[in-house]
């Protein structure tokens, strides 16, 4: 199931771009481009949290392998968007790390949104006994 959820990530298509927004402004000014950013960014904390919250809250009927899949992958996905932040604090005018930023913002929301759209009742291996 990890292994499907890892293919099923790397192949879908982003369902909501929070940098459509940045992409309408940068036809515009540059402040427009760093407000646009910034609201890209809060959207995206706010549906992360929300995900989180949908997670934590069916986090029983999750396999275990895919919960674990789950925590490693978005601790991977949480370093690499540290790394990019530190990187665009030191040079916030820089494009290709906005760019870089939105992806990986899209990149874990899909995760998590894959995650929580899984069936309960085929989250979790059934137990025999």
């Amino acid at each position: 199931l990890a292994v499907a959820l890892a293919a099923t990530l790397a192949l879908r298509p982003d369902a909501v771009d929070p940098g459509s927004a940045i992409a309408d402004a940068s036809r515009s000014d540059p402040s427009a481009v760093l407000a646009a950013f910034d609201a890209a960014e809060q959207d995206f904390e706010r549906s992360r949290e929300a995900l989180l919250a949908e997670l934590e809250a069916r986090s029983d009927s999750l396999d275990p392998e895919v919960a674990r899949f789950v925590a490693d992958n978005l601790e991977i996905m949480d370093r690499a968007a540290r790394e990019i932040r530190a990187a665009l604090d030191a040079d916030p005018g820089d494009p290709g790390l906005r760019r870089m930023m939105l992806a990986s913002y899209r990149k874990r929301l899909d995760l998590l949104r894959i995650v929580r759209d899984i069936p309960a009742e085929s989250g979790r291996a059934k137990e025999t006994t």
